[in-house]
């Protein structure tokens, strides 16, 4: 019963990721690009690169109040769509993200427990929205599921191409 309920739930979040990637007609040969005009554009949000001598570790940091993204410099292109698609799925999905956490509040009882289970969701939009499911599954069967050519045509690490033929 559990597994068919969060089924549905991901069902949800894959189908907003599918509502703004055909809101936003993303480039994808210039993904990054594409992400970040879509959160100046949707969002009203400025991205900035801070640079490792001033990342302190951070890979990523938004500051609602100043309305910017500051991602590290140190992050490979792969990487900075994903954190960028994340902060879009915050923003674009929050509202089918708060109702899953709300279906499911017998489960999540801490703040740290609810905390967590946003990065997650959140996650797991970024990635439907980097790899749309129906186009990633018909390509990876194209190609006979080459895990180095889906991460060239998504520009996504390899763990990220795993991680989305598992879902």
């Amino acid at each position: 019963r559990m597994a068919a309920e969060l089924h549905r739930e991901l069902t949800d979040l894959e189908e907003a990721a599918q509502r703004t990637a055909a809101r936003a007609k993303f480039d994808r040969a210039d993904m990054t690009g594409s992400l970040i005009s879509f959160l100046r554009q949707q969002h009203a949000i400025e991205v900035h690169l801070m640079p490792v001598s001033r990342d302190r570790g951070t890979v990523r940091r938004f500051d609602p109040e100043r309305r910017t993204l500051s991602l590290s410099e140190v992050l490979p292109p792969w990487s900075r769509n994903f954190q960028l698609a994340h902060q879009i799925g915050l923003l674009e999905a929050g509202p089918v993200i708060d109702e899953i956490i709300g279906r499911f509040n017998t489960l999540l009882t801490t703040g740290e427990s609810i905390r967590l289970c946003r990065v997650a969701l959140a996650n797991y939009f970024a990635a439907a929205l980097l790899m749309p499911y129906d186009e990633f599954l018909r390509t990876a069967e194209e190609i006979r599921y080459d895990i180095e050519l889906l991460q060239h045509h998504y520009t996504a690490s390899w763990e990220q191409v795993c991680h989305r033929l598992t879902t």
